[in-house]
């Protein structure tokens, strides 16, 4: 089924008014996902809200605050991981593997 010039300018203007993708479908006889797709085909969106200039701000207490004040400060700087050397590897290894064949027996 086709859109027609008449169907098209119904579903702009039923769209731009608020209407959602369902009731366009109810009335202008397509199913939802016919209507869903025309609109992105037709680069349709609903208008969001544009950011206040002066955005309100408000001050809520924080849920630290009502706990045991933090006695550490934890540093948001992770620690580089330990470099081993190749023998260490080898010899972690070989460890490994020897507590591994004890298991097994």
């Amino acid at each position: 089924m086709e859109w027609n010039a008449s169907d098209v300018a119904l579903l702009t203007a039923l769209w731009t008014k608020g209407h959602s993708a369902a009731q366009i479908s109810r009335r202008l006889g397509y199913s939802r996902d016919a209507v869903c797709a025309k609109l992105l085909r037709m680069g349709l969106k609903r208008g969001h809200k544009p950011p206040t200039a002066n955005p309100k701000i408000i001050a809520r207490p924080s849920l630290a605050a009502c706990h045991r004040p933090v006695e550490k400060v934890m540093s948001s700087h992770k620690p580089k991981p330990k470099e081993f050397t190749k023998r260490q590897l080898c010899e972690m290894l070989a460890e490994a593997a020897a507590n591994t064949a004890r298991l097994l027996r």
